[in-house]
């Protein structure tokens, strides 16, 4: 696989300095190839300092993914619980083996049936941060626990399945037909096999489908429930129920008791919302045998109206991922004066237009494509990005390497440019030909389609979060552009909180057509469950075969075809751009503003993120 995402989204540094994971006294920049080395033992520093972290999105104190928590609280999630899982990235994306974690490389055996096991033991001095031990079992509690429709089903989360998908039997007992999880066998204290399913392999990222990580068993269910092995595979004892499990269960979800990450569960304030997290003593170190430098790490939300004034006061001391383009120069006015610094990187995602795509107006594609027509969004993202960022035609970002490598079919996507003939020609022929009566339309008020027998208006409700200027943009551009209303369709726009607008894009309900939010790609980029007919990720609730196909397909590829994967990627765009479940707004340049004070950041892009680079920094008093 070609490794070309760290050279598109090389960092941008001003004055910044690091040595390996920290460094005493001055030290000469270094690349990003420089830092994979491995550093010097008297390049690592002991924990001190406090950092505080603002973040534009709002964090709900729901540090767990397996509910639903904003990607403020997916950072800290990140710092504290991944720290031990069995296949780690490396700053070249590439996946390996964890031999911090593994006492020797796994043992893998391609199956008869097409899936392969990996037998992994891990090693007998590993501790969560409470100086308990790490053992086979809780790798194992990981699958049993996140696959399982108690959790998933009865407790509400439906996320859960996404980190263990790739498993053996799943389908199967995520469905409840069977109690036994056939991909995962407990096979001693230190040992354990994991199963990759066989309609998942090849996969283009190698290793990655291998990865699991261990749970603290004792925080997430009563001691009394119990793993148990069989010959078909692991299971749990009868104890484990919703009604049994659910107080512990919603305890931990909210208040982690022990980690593994670089960084361990503190508190969460929800006056102030933010998380407080502390250095894990117990923790292994990353793929170069970094840990924690800076003893207090502070997430926090700060608000897109307070954000410039709190990095300059001081208020916090990492601005995370700047987008709008009056916020940047002002960063920028800061870093000319001497007392901050930046980092700039291509994001890997973009801000869109999300729609469902099976109720109202929008689950029509010539009404998705009408609202693409309506809005100018070259001059949308000139204006929110201030330049530091532009317009993109598919679910991509200007960060993957097959942007670069696909450019000529990127260039010929449709761009939708405006147009309100455009607009007229696709809602006409998709049937939006009547008025409230059902007569022809004449070309005033607004349009009607008959749809199961009934008069459906063109109606679009929208929701979007409080205090987001991308939502005041499309006000002015979008919601309130007269050609909207001559064309015979009208947007309607409720303010909610970031975490309402959350519960209300998850929903299976019909109250809301369109949504407006930012979204970060997966690493490695994996689509296939959020195209999925029915899937538990398609929260667009399209369904089209197509598109499913082509986003399966893509990941179904021998790691290193980069060719096949390309022309999948690029037929995967078409489709996406033809139908555009989502109409994104822009992918722009990310800057991070800080202070001077804050070293090591110069590692960090929107691939490699904070979670990963927090090991490299250091506070400089």
């Amino acid at each position: 696989m070609k490794k070309k995402l760290i050279a598109l989204g090389m960092t941008l540094v001003m004055g910044l300095s690091v040595a390996g994971c920290g460094s005493k006294g001055e030290a000469p920049v270094q690349t990003p190839a420089a830092q994979t080395e491995a550093p010097a033992e008297d390049a690592k520093r002991e924990p001190a300092g406090q950092i505080i972290i603002g973040s534009s999105s709002e964090t709900s104190g729901d540090i767990t993914p397996f509910w639903s928590n904003s990607s403020s609280d997916y950072d800290a999630y990140k710092m504290v619980d991944t720290g031990a899982d069995t296949v780690i990235m490396t700053k070249d994306e590439e996946y390996i083996f964890n031999m911090n974690v593994l006492a020797e490389e796994p043992q893998e055996t391609e199956n008869e049936d097409g899936s392969k096991t990996y037998t992994y033991t891990i090693k007998d001095d590993l501790k969560w941060s409470n100086g308990e031990p790490i053992t086979a079992e809780q790798y194992v509690f990981k699958a049993l626990f996140l696959g399982s429709p108690v959790v998933a089903t009865d407790l509400q989360a439906g996320n859960a399945i996404f980190d263990v998908q790739y498993i053996d039997g799943i389908d199967e007992y995520m469905a409840g037909e069977t109690d036994t999880l056939r991909g995962i066998h407990l096979l001693g204290d230190y040992q354990f096999s994991l199963t990759v399913r066989a309609d998942k392999l090849p996969f283009f990222y190698g290793r990655h489908l291998a990865t699991i990580g261990p749970m603290y068993m004792p925080g997430w269910v009563p001691e009394d429930v119990e793993i148990i092995e069989t010959e078909n595979g692991a299971k749990f004892n009868d104890k484990f129920t919703a009604e049994y499990i659910k107080d512990t269960v919603e305890a931990e979800r909210w208040n982690p008791t022990a980690s593994c990450g670089a960084y361990m569960f503190d508190n969460y304030d929800k006056s102030a919302y933010s998380y407080t997290l502390k250095a894990n003593p117990n923790y292994v170190g990353n793929f170069e045998g970094c840990k924690a430098q800076i003893e207090t790490v502070i997430i926090k939300y700060t608000p897109q109206d307070t954000m410039m004034d709190e990095i300059k006061t001081g208020s916090v001391d990492y601005l995370l991922q700047t987008s709008d383009g009056k916020e940047i120069n002002a960063g920028l006015d800061m870093v000319e004066v001497g007392t901050h610094d930046y980092i700039s990187y291509p994001r890997n995602g973009y801000g869109q237009l999300i729609f469902k795509c099976n109720i109202g107006p929008t689950q029509f594609t010539e009404v998705r494509q009408a609202i693409a027509y309506l809005l100018d969004r070259n001059e949308f993202a000139k204006t929110f990005t201030g330049g530091h960022g532009g317009v993109v035609n598919g679910m991509y970002g200007n960060s993957q390497w097959m942007v670069e490598d696909a450019a000529d079919q990127v260039a010929e996507l449709n761009a939708y440019n405006y147009s309100k003939d455009e607009a007229v020609k696709v809602l006409e022929e998709g049937g939006w030909t009547l008025d409230k009566d059902g007569n022809p339309y004449s070309g005033t008020g607004l349009r009607y389609k008959e749809v199961d027998g009934k008069l459906m208006p063109l109606s679009i409700k929208w929701c979007s979060s409080e205090n987001n200027s991308v939502s005041d943009l499309l006000v002015t551009m979008l919601e309130k552009n007269p050609d909207v209303a001559e064309v015979g369709m009208e947007i309607n726009q409720n303010v909610v909180t970031f975490s309402e607008l959350l519960e209300a894009y998850h929903n299976d309900k019909d109250d809301y057509n369109m949504f407006n939010m930012g979204e970060g790609f997966s690493v490695p980029f994996d689509i296939a469950e959020q195209w999925e007919i029915n899937g538990s990720y398609n929260y667009n609730r399209i369904a089209d075969e197509q598109l499913a196909k082509l986003a399966a397909d893509l990941n179904i590829i021998e790691e290193g075809d980069d060719e096949t994967y390309l022309a999948t990627w690029v037929q995967f765009q078409q489709r996406f751009n033809e139908l555009l479940p989502n109409l994104p707004l822009y992918s722009n340049e990310y800057h991070d503003f800080f202070l001077t004070k804050v070293k090591g950041a110069e590692g960090k892009n929107d691939i490699w993120d904070m979670s990963k680079q927090i090991v490299y920094m250091w506070i400089e008093e």
